[in-house]
Formats: C-alpha cells, sequence, structure tokens
C-alpha cells in the first residue's frame, strides 16, 4: 500500500496536474472546442492577448522569483493560480454566449494568461522535487499525452459540456502539491540549502521509496564503513549509489565557467525561440481558415497528433536503453519543419495535413525541452528561473510566428512564402547544429547515470567481499592526493564532499556555506589539479600510483 501510494504521489497524480495544465491551454486558448457558435475560436486578438500577458507575467515573476519563492511552493498559490484561470474561462464562455458581452473575452484571455503563468511555476517546482531525470521525462511525456486525449474529448463534447469541462480543469493542477506537501501547506523546496531544513529536504535527497537493490547496497555501504579508515571528512570516502543518481549528469558535476554556461543557455533559448516560432505561424494560419469546417479540421487534427505523440512516447519509454534512444529526440526539427514547408508550399487547403507533423513535433518538442530545464536547473541556484526564462522564450517565437502570418495575410501568400522557407531553412540549421546537444543530452545524460549506479553497485559489492586490505588504498590514496594538491582544510572538507557525489547545493547544507563559496572552493581544487569537472577529478585520483 505505501509503495502504490508513493507510485500515486510521485507519478500519477504529476502525470494529471501537469496534464490539466497543457489540456486548458489546448482546448481553450487554441482550439474552437468549447465555443457554441463552432466557429473559429478563440478570435486571433484574444489568443495573442493571451500569449502577451503570459509572456509578460512570466518575466514579472522572474524579477520577483527571489521574493516569492516562498509563497510559490505553497497550496494556496497553485489553488490562486487555479482559481483565476477557472474565472477567465467563465467570462470567455460567457463572452462567446452573448455578443453583447464580447469584450469579456478578451478580459479573461489576459486574467488566463496571468493565472497560467503562476500554475507554471507551481507545477515546475513540483517536477523539480522528483530527483531522477526518467521519472521527470516519463511524467512530462504523459502529461502530454493526457492533455492530448483531454484535449479530444472535450472536442467531441457538446460546448456546454466542454465548457463545464474547461471551467473545472485548472484545479485538476492541485495534484502536483500532492507530492511534497509539509504540514503547514506547503510543498517542499527541490533545490533549498539554508542549514535549518537541511536535514528536511535537500536538493540531492534520496527518493522516498528505493529500489531493493539500490537500499541493499546501501545498507553494504553503512557496513563498509565501518570496516573502513575515514576520511577527514567523516565517511569512506567511496559515493553511494544513491549520490550518484543525484548527481549522474554533467550538469551536476562540476559549475560552468561563466562563458560557458552562458552560451549553454542562450544555445537552449535559441532553440526553444526558433521552434516555437513555427508553431506560432501555424496557430495563426489555422485561424484564418474557413468556419465552417474548424471544428472537425480540430478534432482530426489533435485525434491524430493524440495517436503520434503517445505512440512516439510509449516507443521512446521502450527504446531509452537501447542504440535508438535518440530517435524521436532527432525527429522533431524534422517533423515541424515539414510540416510547415507543406502548409507555405501547398496552401492553407493542406493546413490538416501539414498540422499533423507540425504539432506532433511540437509537443515532443514540449516533452523534451522541458526535461532538459529540469536538467539545467539543477547547476542553478534558483532553477524556476530557467523554467521561466524558457517559457518566455517560447512565448516570444509564438509571437513572433504569428506576427510574420498575420501581417502578411497567411502562411500559404507570396508575401510569407520566402519568410516560411527562412524559418525552415533555420529550423533546419537548429537540427543539424544546436537541436542534438541540447535535447539528445537528456537520453544520454540518464544512460550515463544508469551506467554510474551500476558500475558503483559492482564495485561495492566487491570491495565488500575482499579482505580489509584492499580497501584501505582506496581511501589512502584520496588522502594523498589531496595533500599533494596542497588544499586549504576547507578546500578538503569540500573535495571529500565531491567524491561522495553531492552536488554543490548539498554541499553548501553540509558545510553550512553559501553556494557561491562553495563555488569557488570547487574552481580552486580544478585549478590545484589541473582539471575542469568532476568526472576529470576522479579520473586523475584514479591514475595516481597506489602507495
Amino acid at each position: 500500500m505505501a509503495a502504490m501510494q508513493v507510485k500515486l504521489d510521485t507519478v500519477i497524480y504529476p502525470v494529471f496536474g501537469i496534464g490539466a495544465y497543457w489540456g486548458w491551454s489546448s482546448s481553450v486558448m487554441i482550439t474552437s472546442g468549447i465555443w457554441p457558435n463552432a466557429a473559429v475560436g478563440p478570435a486571433q486578438a484574444d489568443w495573442l492577448a493571451n500569449v502577451v500577458s503570459h509572456c509578460l507575467a512570466l518575466i514579472v515573476l522572474s524579477l520577483l522569483a527571489g521574493r516569492l519563492r516562498a509563497l510559490t511552493r505553497r497550496r494556496r498559490w497553485g489553488l490562486a493560480s487555479a482559481a483565476l484561470i477557472s474565472l477567465s474561462t467563465v467570462l470567455m464562455v460567457l463572452g462567446n454566449f452573448d455578443p453583447a458581452l464580447a469584450a469579456l473575452t478578451t478580459v479573461g484571455s489576459v486574467s488566463s494568461g496571468v493565472g497560467t503563468a503562476g500554475a507554471l511555476l507551481f507545477w515546475a517546482r513540483a517536477l523539480l522535487a522528483i530527483d531522477r531525470t526518467d521519472a521527470q521525462h516519463s511524467i512530462l511525456a504523459g502529461s502530454i499525452v493526457v492533455a492530448l486525449v483531454g484535449t479530444v474529448l472535450i472536442l467531441c463534447l457538446p460546448p456546454w459540456a466542454g465548457s463545464l469541462l474547461c471551467i473545472a480543469l485548472p484545479f485538476a493542477i492541485m495534484l502536483c502539491a500532492h507530492d511534497g506537501a509539509d504540514e503547514t501547506g506547503a510543498m517542499t523546496d527541490p533545490c533549498d540549502p539554508a542549514p535549518s531544513v537541511r536535514e528536511a529536504r535537500s536538493c540531492t535527497a534520496r527518493p522516498e521509496a528505493l529500489s531493493e537493490t539500490g537500499a541493499r547496497t546501501n545498507a553494504n555501504m553503512d557496513a563498509l564503513e565501518k570496516r573502513t579508515p575515514k576520511l577527514s571528512g567523516g565517511g569512506s570516502g567511496l559515493p553511494r549509489p544513491d549520490a550518484a543518481v543525484a548527481s549522474g549528469s554533467k550538469a551536476d558535476t562540476a559549475p560552468a565557467r561563466p562563458k560557458s554556461r552562458l552560451w549553454e543557455l542562450a544555445r537552449l533559448y535559441l532553440c526553444c525561440f526558433i521552434l516555437a516560432l513555427a508553431a506560432g505561424m501555424h496557430q495563426a494560419s489555422s485561424s484564418q481558415s474557413a468556419p465552417a469546417s474548424s471544428l472537425d479540421q480540430w478534432r482530426t487534427l489533435y485525434a491524430s497528433v493524440c495517436i503520434l505523440v503517445s505512440a512516439a512516447a510509449y516507443l521512446d519509454l521502450r527504446l531509452s536503453s537501447s542504440r535508438f534512444s535518440h530517435l524521436f529526440s532527432r525527429m522533431i526539427v524534422p517533423l515541424i519543419a515539414g510540416g510547415l514547408l507543406i502548409i507555405a508550399v501547398v496552401g492553407n487547403d493542406a493546413n490538416g495535413w501539414g498540422g499533423v507533423p507540425m504539432q506532433t513535433g511540437y509537443h515532443l518538442f514540449l516533452i523534451y525541452i522541458y526535461t532538459e530545464f529540469a536538467l539545467q536547473g539543477r547547476t542553478n541556484p534558483q532553477p524556476l528561473l530557467v523554467f521561466i526564462r524558457g517559457t518566455i522564450a517560447i512565448d516570444a517565437g509564438l509571437l513572433a510566428g504569428c506576427a510574420f502570418t498575420v501581417f502578411a495575410g497567411g502562411v500559404a501568400d507570396d508575401g510569407i512564402r520566402s519568410v516560411t522557407l527562412a524559418v525552415v531553412y533555420l529550423l533546419l540549421l537548429v537540427g543539424v547544429l544546436l537541436f542534438p546537444n541540447v535535447i539528445a543530452s537528456v537520453a544520454q545524460r540518464s544512460q550515463r547515470r544508469t551506467r554510474l549506479v551500476i558500475a558503483e553497485q559492482d564495485e561495492q559489492a566487491s570491495l565488500l567481499d575482499a579482505p580489509l586490505s584492499t580497501a584501505t588504498p582506496s581511501v589512502a590514496q584520496a588522502a594523498a592526493f589531496a595533500q599533494n594538491l596542497g588544499l586549504s582544510p576547507r578546500e578538503r572538507e569540500v573535495f571529500d564532499q565531491l567524491l561522495r557525489g553531492h552536488t554543490l547545493p548539498a554541499i553548501a547544507a553540509e558545510a553550512h556555506l553559501s553556494y557561491n563559496t562553495v563555488k569557488t572552493h570547487v574552481s580552486h581544487i580544478y585549478q590545484k589539479a589541473g582539471v575542469h569537472t568532476r568526472d576529470e577529478l576522479i579520473d586523475l585520483l584514479e591514475h595516481q600510483p597506489r602507495s
């Protein structure tokens, strides 16, 4: 029963909670499913108002992220965001039922943009609280599938039933709060280095339910520590497998140099902008289609996309440990570029045919890019800022793509055809030069972490079976290595923590130091050793002659 509860808290609830967020956006602000007149909806101006207000709200939240840190992890924040989205939906429904109240749709569009910005912070924090990257990726994939199924369902319901479902849907976002909520109603902060709470929650806290193998290995490590001389920082100096899980990705292992870190984030946000550019052009073009066939077109489009994305998500999960693990991440750019090219060359009559590959690629893009946001957040003192700024880049791309299409009169018009082809070229360029390094790394890091855990378990098992004399040189070698580097006492303490696989925020909490101080100590250690990452440091240590 306890295992089932953990699975509900850490997998099922976030899948439906985040899925409600995506499903509401698709049903209300993209498709025409809840509009009683079955016309194209929402109006282009209302959709633009929603995206602009969402983008501006995220910009404001990024400026106030530090001050709102405690507030955004409370249930009341999520409840207020859901209530604002639901109220905004009521205003939009009223505006479409009564033409005299048409202005309410614009008001609802603006306020819902603010509400969805708050909801993004709420579920992003819940996602960051999940330690395993493959679990985060699976949850995001499941949430997108749930959102597509919900959108198709709403499109097939009568207008009044679809409207009621869209009004109630935002409150499902509160399912994300079920995981990690404390007695005060606040969700545990996934990256809070404060010493006062370091025992209650940590960036590298182990999952509540370890696998049987991991639990047995940690018990063996406790026995090994009793038999092995300890380093000055305490412990055996050997990394635990759960620490390897927390630090299995390269992003966790070492603080990137400022220029490298800046370029890495700039590359990530550039990908977000360019890929969203095509989606914005498709959205504007779809809104200019014939109203009579709009509802049927959206039904066909989202039903097809739902089937394709569901199949891709399932196969991606099944192939995650094979040499085809990068297959679907590499299909994103060709799908989006191909769909946009079909619309540009053939015309608006082929909007549905071009929309299927484009929307399929775009939803796969959302799965991978938000997984990458979670990975990048692990090396950022304020991980929510990565989600906020990445979503701002996506909003900017949607607005730019829509502006190109609206001002030129349609994707199929001659005036915009050259712009469309230029966007396709940019997409292909991104796919060749940038996208594999940004997106495919999700699968690479997940595989690398799994290999690290298996290697650590094998190494620890062999140490337990060997005599004491064979385990001692490894510890003595680490101590001699630190002495040869001329590390200060504080650097020696940080060095010991690095060998155990701890992340920088966890070291800061353990040593009662600030994050920047720990980052400086780690930089000094790397400079003295002549390396740039923790992996290189460990490799250098392993190749030192044993005394």
